[in-house]
């Protein structure tokens, strides 16, 4: 199952930050190569292409990086130096063509011309992308005696997910025409003819997929216009400055339906930084596929949050979660509706990092109103719980 994936980014209560670009020193699979046109019509070598996509949560600017095109049996290798600024936008794609020019090259609309620099062999080669640095970011090597399929006359394309393999056969098929297109992407098609293999329809259609801040949680939204066989979407999390991937949870489908769906998750309290989140789709037999990561900026404050029901049933206890960032003392304590203490539940001096989570029993508190507070010298963060019996 895929996702098609119009992005419709939201922030609100957030930092929207400027357009940033992945300078020298990108990672392998940052960008990969989703198409190749390896052996056009006849023997014109001006409608050979590629295609990239970028899978990362920032621009990549394509500028000092180099193609190469090597021969199976390592002799012979060209390249081309990319000596102009192309920036490939956060979980969009660039075509980088032979021929810039659309009558020409097919119809194809390029992001970049490589000339003759390098020419791709019909029956097999390699194709390499190295970012400035010099480090191999993706490498493709395409063999049609082996068990890839015969694109001659149609493009080659890659129809798994962002994070599949794409030297593996088995994600490639040949492309005629131009009514699918890579991991869900509603823009990806700007090669020719760039089509996801036959199928017919794809299984899920995702319609949106936005991320808010709300104070310092995440709040994730989407919409589906179709799911065929989809058990749901687990919700993962990249904190800021890691590499790994983490499950913050999982938001179960809606099986097979035609009905637009609209679901949505919220976090715990996130630390402040630039927080990535993305959705894994997970067919009923396994498979999964991945939507564009998203990024969402956390600022720094007192966040206190509330686990459990309110109204709080008496005997219950109050479960709290709460940061603040720098070196500050702070209280989180519970006040009835006259403004007395009734109970401290924490109180530190010190670096605050990471969550703080506390409980507190409410066995001898008596049922009304009450008022959680979480106080430092420059904020007060308050909640308001209703105590039961």
């Amino acid at each position: 199952m895929r996702l098609t994936l119009s992005i419709l980014f939201l922030l609100t209560g957030g930092v929207v930050s400027a357009p940033s670009y992945a300078q020298p020193g990108a990672s392998e699979g940052d960008l990969i190569i989703t198409e190749i046109m390896y052996a056009p019509a006849g023997t014109d070598s001006d409608q050979e292409y590629i295609e990239v996509y970028n899978t990362t949560a920032t621009s990549i600017d394509l500028e000092n990086w180099v193609i190469v095109d090597e021969d199976p049996s390592g002799a012979d290798p060209r390249q081309d130096d990319i000596n102009t600024s192309v920036t490939v936008g956060s979980g969009e794609f660039a075509v980088l063509c032979e021929n810039e020019t659309p009558s020409e090259n097919g119809g194809v609309s390029c992001a970049y011309d490589y000339a003759n620099a390098i020419s791709h062999t019909n029956s097999a080669d390699y194709v390499v992308l190295k970012d400035p640095t010099g480090t191999e970011i993706d490498r493709v090597h395409y063999d049609e005696s082996g068990s890839w399929p015969n694109a001659v006359d149609v493009s080659l394309e890659y129809v798994a997910g962002a994070d599949g393999d794409n030297n593996s056969a088995s994600n490639w098929q040949a492309a005629t025409d131009r009514t699918g297109d890579f991991a869900g992407q509603s823009d990806g098609s700007k090669g020719s003819p760039n089509a996801n293999a036959p199928g017919g329809a794809l299984p899920v259609e995702l319609a949106t997929f936005t991320v808010a801040a709300d104070r310092s949680s995440g709040v994730l939204r989407w919409e589906t216009v179709s799911e065929t066989e989809n058990a749901g979407f687990a919700v993962q999390h990249r904190l800021p400055g890691r590499d790994q991937w983490t499950r913050r949870g999982f938001v179960e489908g809606a099986g097979t339906t035609t009905e637009m769906q609209s679901y949505r998750f919220e976090t715990d309290v996130l630390r402040t930084g630039t927080h990535l989140f993305r959705l894994k789709q997970v067919d009923l037999d396994g498979s999964a596929h991945y939507s564009a990561p998203q990024s969402v900026d956390i600022r720094p404050e007192t966040a206190l949050r509330v686990s459990g029901p309110n109204p709080l049933p008496a005997g219950r206890p109050i479960t709290v979660t709460v940061q603040t960032e720098g070196t500050q003392r702070m209280d989180v304590a519970l006040f009835d509706a006259l403004g007395r203490r009734v109970r401290t539940m924490i109180s530190r001096t010190g670096p605050v990092r990471e969550p703080i989570r506390a409980r507190m029993p409410t066995t001898s508190l008596a049922s009304g109103i009450y008022f959680l507070r979480a106080i430092t010298p420059s904020t007060t963060n308050t909640r308001r719980i209703s105590i039961i019996r």
